[in-house]
C-alpha cells in the first residue's frame, strides 16, 4: 500500500490548540497500535499526552522548536503520557508518530513494515518486512 499526502485525513488535536493530517492508523479504531501524523505547530505551549503510548517527532519543516526544553533536531522519543511544552520561534511541521509494541528509526534498516519518505512525504505500507534504505523514517511492529 502507497498513501500520499492527498489521502492524509486532517482532524483536530486532541487539546484542540490545532490540526494535525493523519498519515496512517493501524488497526483504523480509537486503541490503535500505530499513528502516524503530520502536525503544523505554530506556537507554543502543551502538547496532547497519549499515555501507555511511546511518541516519536521530527522536525520536517521550518522551526526552531523545542519539546521538553530540547531542540528538535533528530527523531525524538518520549513516554507518550508525559507533558511536553513546544516552544516555537517560528511555524513548524513535525512528524508524529505514536504506537505501543514497535520500533522506529531514520534512514537504513534490513527490515521495516513501514517507512515515511522524507524528501516526497510518500508512506509505504509493506505486506512482509522489507529493507529500505535512504531519507525514511522506518516503523517496524512487533512479530
Amino acid at each position: 500500500m502507497v498513501i500520499t499526502p492527498s489521502e492524509w485525513r486532517v482532524q483536530p488535536w486532541k487539546n484542540g490548540r490545532g490540526v494535525t493530517s493523519e498519515v496512517i492508523r493501524l488497526p483504523d479504531v480509537d486503541a490503535y497500535e500505530l499513528r502516524i501524523s503530520v502536525a503544523d505547530v505554530t506556537e507554543s505551549g502543551p502538547f496532547s499526552t497519549f499515555p501507555g503510548y511511546t511518541r516519536w517527532s521530527l522536525l520536517l519543516e521550518g522551526g526552531p522548536i523545542w519539546l521538553a526544553g530540547q531542540q528538535l533536531a533528530t527523531l525524538f522519543e518520549l513516554d507518550g503520557s508525559q507533558p511536553i511544552d513546544a516552544r516555537v520561534e517560528a511555524p513548524a511541521r513535525l512528524l508524529n508518530i505514536l504506537g505501543r509494541g514497535i520500533r522506529v528509526g531514520r534512514g537504513d534498516a534490513d527490515q521495516a513494515d513501514l517507512a515515511f519518505g522524507l524528501d516526497d512525504r510518500v508512506t509505504h505500507v509493506f505486506d512482509v518486512p522489507m529493507r529500505v534504505t535512504g531519507n525514511v523514517v522506518w516503523i517496524k511492529r512487533s512479530a
